[in-house]
C-alpha cells in the first residue's frame, strides 16, 4: 500500500506540476500576473504542498504560496529547493521531479515562461515552477486508516477481488482504447487532457499521454498566440502588407490595405484593387523584378487614396518555400506623402540656400551695384534652379515705369513685349508693381489660378512660368524697386523658402550699400589725399612764417633786452641827477613827481623782465631728469623770509615731493606759486603756505600749492593766467600780472597743466603737475 501510494503521489505531482506549468505560463503570456498569483494560492493550500513558487532566474523568489518569501532568494527561504536542480533544468530546457533520500519529500522543477509583455513575438524569459510535497503526512494518514479500519479493509479486499474482472476490463482494456483515442487526438490537432484508470506501464504511458497532449495543447495555444500577435502587428504596423503569388492573385492582406482602398475586400487579384488608372501603383509594379532577381526591389508609385493624391513607397520581397523555391511575393506599402513633401520643401530650401551663399560671395566679388544686382540673377537661375529672376528699378516718371538693370533665365526676351509699371493701374497691378508700390513682398504660387496675374498668364505658359515672387528692395532707407522670381513648378516659394529670399534680399541690401559706402570711401580718400598735400603745403607756409616770427620775435626781444632798457636808464639817470643836484630849487611836489618818475622807470625794467623771461621759455632746451620739488621749495621759501624777517608764515612743505621735468622751468614755477602765496597772505594772523602732493578720485594726481591769504572770486579765474591781467590793485600787492601767465606757459612746456580753486577771504589752491597733459 505504501509503494502504491508512493507512486501515485509522484504521479499526481508530475501531473499537478504539468497543469500548473501550463495556467502559470498562460497568465503571464497574457499579462495576467494575478491569476497567476491565484493559481500559485489555491494549489498551495493543500496540506500536504510544503512550498510552491515560481523563481526567475536570478533565484529570486516572484510568486509563492507564503508570501513573505517574495522578492527573496529561493535557495535561503524554500525549504529543500537545490540551486543545482534549477540550473540544470534552466541549461537543458527539461523538468525533474526528484524524491528525497528518506522518501518523505517529492521536489519538481519545471519550466515556465516569464514574458512581461503578451504583445512580444517570443518568451523573452524562462523560470522555475518549483513544488515541494510532504509525503510523510500522507503515509501517516494512510497508516491510521489501516490501523483503525481493518475490519472494513477486509470487507473492501472481498470485494475487490469480486470487482477483479471489472477492475481488470475496466484498467487495461479501456485505458489501452483511451490510449489509441488520445494518439489520434494528438495526430489531428485537437488533443485534450484525460482520466487514465490504469496501473504499472499503462498508468506511466497514460501519463506520459497526457504530458504530450498538455504540450501539444499549450502549443497550438502558444501558436494560436502567436497569431494573434502576428495579425496585430500586421495590422497596427501602418503600413498596407499583401502577400501575392506569381500569377497576381492575393494570398492575404491586412487592414491597412482594405482601409486605404476598398476594392480589397472584395478582390481576388492585386489589379483588381489599383485598376487601370494612369496614377495606378501597378504601372510601376517590381514584382517581376522580384522573382527574376530572387531579392528585394523597391519602387515609388503615386496612388489615388479617399480621393487625395498620396505617395506610396512600395518593397517587394520573395516569399520562398522549404525547398528553396519563390513561392509568393509580399508587398509592403507605406504612405510617404509627408516625407515627400518635407523632401520637396528641403529642396527648396536648399535651392535657396545655396543662392544665398552665392550671392554672398557675389557680394565681396562685385565692383558696382549693377555688376553686383546681374550676378543675384545669374546664381538665382543657375545656382538656385528658377526659371527665371529680374530686378527693376521703379523710376520716378510720370508713367512709373519699372527699367530692368539686371535680367537672366530669357527675362529679356520675356519683358520685351511687357511694359511693366509700378502705378495702380493696368499693368502696375502685377505682383512687380504691387511689391513696389505697397512695400511687401508678393507671392503667386500659381499664375494659372491667380486673377492678378491674368494679363500675363498667356505669356507665362509660353516660358514656363508656374509660380512667381516679387520681393521690394530697399537701398539707403528708399525703394530701389523690386527683385521679381519665376518658378517651374506651383507652390515654389513656401515659408521656408521665403525667409531665405528675404535673407538675399538683405544681402543685396548690404551688398549695394557697402559698395556705395566703399565708393564714398574712395572719393573720401582721393579728398583726403588732396587735403592731406594742401595741408602739408599750408604747414610749410606756416613753419615758415613761424620761422620768420621767431625771427622777429628775437629782434624784438633783442630790442627791448638793449635798446629800450637804455632810455630807461637814462631817465631814471637824469631823474636821479635832478633829485639830488636841484633839490633845494625844486619844490617838494617837483621832487615827488621825480620820484614817481624813478618808480616807474624800475616797474617799466620788471615788466621787461618779466616779458623776456615769458619769452625765453619757449626757447630753452629741455633737460628732463628727477627733481626734488620738497627741496627747492624749501630753498624758495628761505629766499622769501629773507626778503622780509619781519613777518611770521607757517610753512607746510612735504618731504619726498619728485618731478621728473627741466630744473630751471620748475624753478620759475616754484617761484610765481610760492612767492604769490606769500604776497597774498600779507597781512593774515595766522598766514600758512603748503606744497604738498595730491589725487583726486579720477587717478589725476600731482603737486599743489595752498594758502590761507585773500583768495580771489572764481568767476574771474579766466583771465587768471593771461599776461598783465591783476585780480587784486597794484597799490594792495605789488606785481607785474606776467608771473601766473609764465607759470601756465613753463607748465605747458613740460607737457603739464595747471588749475586754479579760491574762495574769497579763505585762501587759494592751484594745483599742478609735469608731463600729464
Amino acid at each position: 500500500w505504501m509503494t502504491y501510494f508512493d507512486r501515485t503521489k509522484m504521479s499526481s505531482v508530475r501531473s499537478e506540476m504539468t497543469r500548473l506549468q501550463r495556467l502559470i505560463g498562460e497568465a503571464l503570456n497574457e499579462g495576467e500576473a494575478f491569476r497567476a498569483e491565484r493559481e500559485i494560492a489555491n494549489a498551495g493550500a493543500g496540506i500536504e504542498v510544503e512550498a510552491l513558487a515560481v523563481i526567475e532566474e536570478n533565484s529570486r523568489v516572484m510568486f509563492a504560496s507564503r508570501l513573505e518569501w517574495r522578492n527573496h532568494d529561493a535557495a535561503q527561504v524554500l525549504p529543500g529547493f537545490d540551486p543545482d536542480v534549477a540550473r540544470m533544468v534552466l541549461e537543458n530546457q527539461t523538468s525533474e521531479v526528484i524524491e528525497d533520500a528518506d522518501k518523505s519529500y517529492i521536489s519538481g522543477y519545471y519550466l515556465v515562461g516569464l514574458s512581461p509583455n503578451k504583445h512580444s513575438l517570443r518568451q523573452l524569459r524562462t523560470g522555475i515552477l518549483y513544488m515541494r510535497y510532504d509525503l510523510h503526512g500522507g503515509h501517516e494518514a494512510l497508516t491510521r486508516f489501516i490501523g483503525q479500519e481493518s475490519v472494513i479493509l477486509w470487507y473492501v479486499a472481498i470485494a475487490a477481488m469480486m470487482a477483479l474482472m471489472v477492475v481488470l476490463r475496466r484498467y487495461v482494456a479501456l485505458p489501452i482504447r483511451q490510449l489509441s483515442s488520445a494518439a489520434g487526438a494528438i495526430a489531428n490537432g485537437t488533443a485534450k487532457p484525460f482520466n487514465i484508470k490504469g496501473r504499472g506501464e499503462v498508468a506511466r504511458l497514460g501519463t506520459a499521454f497526457n504530458d504530450a497532449a498538455i504540450a501539444a495543447r499549450q502549443l497550438m495555444v502558444e501558436l494560436r498566440d502567436s497569431e494573434s500577435r502576428y495579425r496585430t502587428i500586421v495590422n497596427h504596423a501602418g503600413l498596407g502588407i499583401m502577400l501575392v503569388d506569381r500569377n497576381r492573385h492575393i494570398l492575404e492582406d491586412n487592414s491597412i490595405i482594405r482601409q486605404w482602398f476598398p476594392a480589397a475586400r472584395n478582390a481576388e487579384f492585386c489589379h483588381e484593387i489599383f485598376g487601370n488608372t494612369p496614377d495606378s501603383p501597378c504601372r510601376f509594379c517590381e514584382m517581376d523584378n522580384a522573382y527574376a532577381l530572387g531579392g528585394t526591389v523597391e519602387t515609388t508609385a503615386v496612388a489615388t487614396m479617399d480621393g487625395r493624391s498620396r505617395t506610396l513607397r512600395i518593397i517587394t520581397s520573395p516569399v520562398r518555400s522549404s525547398n528553396g523555391a519563390i513561392s509568393a511575393c509580399v508587398e509592403i506599402m507605406e504612405d510617404i506623402t509627408e516625407q515627400a513633401e518635407i523632401r520637396r520643401s528641403l529642396a527648396k530650401v536648399t535651392r535657396a540656400l545655396r543662392a544665398l551663399s552665392a550671392c554672398n560671395a557675389a557680394t565681396v566679388r562685385a565692383r558696382n551695384d549693377i555688376d553686383l544686382l546681374q550676378e543675384v540673377c545669374d546664381v538665382l537661375v543657375v545656382e538656385g534652379g528658377y526659371r527665371m529672376a529680374w530686378i527693376g528699378k521703379s523710376l520716378q516718371t510720370a508713367d512709373h515705369i519699372v527699367s530692368p538693370v539686371a535680367t537672366a533665365g530669357g527675362a529679356k526676351a520675356y519683358l520685351n513685349d511687357i511694359k511693366v509699371s509700378w502705378a495702380d493701374e493696368g499693368n502696375g497691378r502685377g505682383p512687380t508693381g504691387t511689391a513696389i508700390r505697397e512695400f511687401q513682398p508678393v507671392i503667386l504660387n500659381n499664375v494659372e489660378e491667380d486673377p492678378i496675374f491674368a494679363p500675363w498668364r498667356q505669356r507665362a505658359r509660353e516660358f514656363g512660368f508656374a509660380a512667381v515672387a516679387s520681393i521690394p528692395l530697399f537701398f539707403e532707407d528708399q525703394v530701389y524697386g523690386a527683385l521679381t522670381i519665376y518658378a517651374r513648378e506651383a507652390d515654389a516659394f513656401n515659408k521656408d523658402e521665403m525667409a531665405l529670399l528675404l535673407e538675399l534680399v538683405d544681402t543685396i541690401t548690404a551688398g549695394v550699400q557697402s559698395l556705395h559706402a566703399q565708393h564714398a570711401l574712395q572719393v573720401s580718400q582721393r579728398e583726403l589725399q588732396r587735403l592731406n598735400l594742401e595741408l602739408e603745403r599750408r604747414v610749410e607756409q606756416r613753419t615758415e612764417e613761424l620761422e620768420r616770427i621767431n625771427k622777429e620775435l628775437e629782434s624784438f626781444t633783442y630790442s627791448v633786452s638793449h635798446d629800450l632798457r637804455a632810455p630807461l636808464r637814462a631817465i631814471d639817470g637824469f631823474s636821479q641827477i635832478l633829485s639830488e643836484r636841484y633839490a633845494v630849487q625844486l619844490e617838494p611836489q617837483a621832487l615827488d613827481y621825480l620820484q614817481r618818475v624813478r618808480k616807474a622807470t624800475l616797474r617799466m625794467g620788471g615788466l621787461i623782465d618779466d616779458l623776456l623771461g615769458l619769452s625765453r621759455i619757449n626757447r630753452y632746451d629741455l633737460k628732463l631728469e628727477p627733481v626734488d620739488l620738497s627741496a627747492m621749495g624749501e630753498t624758495v621759501m628761505h629766499e622769501l623770509r629773507e626778503g622780509d624777517t619781519a613777518r611770521v608764515v607757517e610753512e607746510v612743505i612735504e618731504p619726498g615731493l619728485v618731478a621728473i621735468c627741466d630744473k630751471r622751468l620748475a624753478r620759475i614755477v616754484l617761484d610765481n606759486l610760492l612767492g604769490n602765496a606769500w604776497k597774498y597772505t600779507t597781512g593774515i594772523e595766522h598766514a600758512r603756505v603748503e606744497l604738498r602732493a595730491w589725487r583726486d578720485d579720477g587717478g589725476n594726481s600731482g603737486f599743489v600749492v595752498r594758502d590761507n591769504g585773500v583768495g580771489f572770486d572764481m568767476k574771474y579765474a579766466n583771465k587768471l593766467f593771461m599776461p598783465f591781467q591783476r585780480l587784486h590793485s597794484g597799490a594792495q600787492f605789488q606785481g607785474s600780472g606776467i608771473g601766473l601767465a609764465t607759470v601756465q606757459r613753463a607748465l605747458e612746456r613740460s607737457g603739464g597743466r595747471i588749475v586754479a580753486d579760491s574762495t574769497p577771504g579763505l585762501g587759494a589752491a592751484f594745483y599742478f603737475c609735469f608731463g600729464c597733459a
